[in-house]
């Protein structure tokens, strides 16, 4: 009986040192991963890809067994896949790697970023953020049916969230769907109507259905809302210049430069306009700082300009 109490006591001992470590690995594993929260917001994309991976690796011991600690409960397992679904039982680390998706998603590592929601979801099924993520970088990978099929499943869940709702819009609107993406923006602005992206993006819907006036009011909206928002400057100069009125859609292109200094849509869309008003040499400056900024503008851009001068008066 002596020598069970004894063999009792060490394992409760053993217990409380393997409990210590862990819960110590989770306290750090949230310092990382709350440092990388802030890396994010303030833009720090190398310190917030350090810090979601060292959240990842303190949650999980590591991804190789062999860093587990002796006793750990997936030790002796022999399939890794197994281990892993044994082992990332924290919620921090789906977290951690759903955010660590959305920083590779904006370095440009789409594959890198498609792989962490995917493990973050085999992990944490129910964890919406990463179908949400998901969505965007099969959305921007030109997947447009898989990031619908994320969405919905966001829209099914969470009925009450408008983002869910706006962002199958957006993927709507890209499909050619405006219809769809119009009910959509309607539903986000129904259950948030203070949220000026919203009236920016049914503007884009309404204006996709021909629906100039309507989208302008949208845009005026989400203006008066959100007096930065660029891209509502930048849509209504577009259905300005549908519209004819080339004087308005001017100072619209202004203010998003001025707002956004960087987008080389406003200067190639500004340097249309100047050459539809033969305003040859302000167009051309404009062009080569579109394309200065964007190269990857240029096909398109240059099909544009071919289209603008067929369609200008003749000089007499």
């Amino acid at each position: 009986m002596q020598q069970v109490r004894r063999l009792s006591v060490l394992a409760f001992v053993i217990l409380i040192l393997f409990s210590s470590a862990y819960s110590q690995n989770q306290l750090e594993a949230r310092s990382a991963y709350d440092s990388a929260i802030k890396d994010y917001t303030n833009r720090d994309l190398d310190g917030a890809l350090k810090g979601f991976t060292r959240a990842i690796e303190l949650t999980s011991w590591g991804s190789d067994r062999r860093s587990r600690p002796p006793g750990h409960p997936t030790s002796k397992l022999q399939n890794s896949e197994a281990a892993d679904q044994v082992v990332l039982v924290d919620p921090l680390i789906a977290l951690s790697l759903a955010g660590r998706a959305l920083v590779k998603f904006e370095r440009k590592d789409f594959e890198g970023a498609l792989e962490d929601c995917d493990r973050a979801l085999r992990i944490h099924p129910g964890l919406m953020e990463a179908y949400v993520n998901r969505a965007a970088i099969r959305w921007t990978m030109g997947d447009f049916e898989g990031a619908l099929t994320d969405l919905n499943h966001v829209v099914t869940k969470r009925p009450g969230d408008p983002r869910a709702f706006d962002a199958r819009g957006k993927v709507r609107l890209d499909r050619g769907d405006a219809h769809g993406a119009f009910a959509d923006f309607e539903k986000a602005i129904s259950l948030n109507p203070k949220n000026a992206a919203f009236y920016c993006n049914r503007g884009m819907a309404r204006r996709n259905l021909g629906k100039i006036d309507a989208a302008i009011a949208d845009y005026n909206r989400a203006i008066e809302m959100d007096p930065g928002l660029t891209r509502a400057y930048y849509r209504r100069a577009v259905a300005w210049i549908a519209k004819g009125e080339s004087g308005k859609a001017f100072l619209d292109l202004e203010k998003t430069i001025e707002l956004e200094p960087g987008l080389a849509q406003a200067y190639g869309t500004r340097g249309l306009l100047y050459l539809q008003l033969g305003q040859d040499e302000k167009a051309e400056a404009d062009f080569a700082t579109c394309l200065k900024l964007d190269p990857a503008l240029g096909k398109q851009l240059q099909a544009r300009i071919e289209v603008t001068k067929a369609q200008r008066p003749a000089k007499k």
